[in-house]
């Protein structure tokens, strides 16, 4: 289960950030992180993750969202740009197989929000 250690990377940015910042961890709201579908990451078990090493540091009442991002292709026969569909990689328009993946291996944290109370 890799999503365990990307969820303590994940809480370990966070709070460094939040710690950098002189930002109380109660006053952290949400995480949003982005998640690219070639990532093969199960968002259930991510959240199930960071909830638990979250909770283990301080953020009691955070919010986790995670955004799947498809597989991104881009053709070099014909140009299109496609999204895959269940890893089927070959253009759509001409069938070339010999493709560049543009978007899906994604794995960043988008947004930390902060409430201003």
């Amino acid at each position: 289960m890799h999503e365990l250690s990307l969820a303590s990377n994940i809480i370990n940015i966070v709070s460094s950030e939040l710690k950098k910042r002189s930002i109380s961890f109660n006053k952290l709201k949400t995480v949003k992180i982005i998640v690219g579908r070639l990532m093969q990451v199960v968002p259930d078990s991510l959240l199930y993750a960071l909830e638990i090493t979250g909770k283990e540091i301080g953020f009691y009442d955070t919010a986790y969202e995670i955004n799947i991002k498809p597989v991104e292709i881009k053709c070099p026969n014909c140009g299109i740009q496609f999204t895959a569909e269940k890893f089927d990689m070959r253009c759509p328009d001409c069938g070339c197989l010999d493709v560049i993946i543009a978007g899906g291996r994604e794995f960043l944290i988008d947004k930390i929000i902060i409430n201003d109370d």
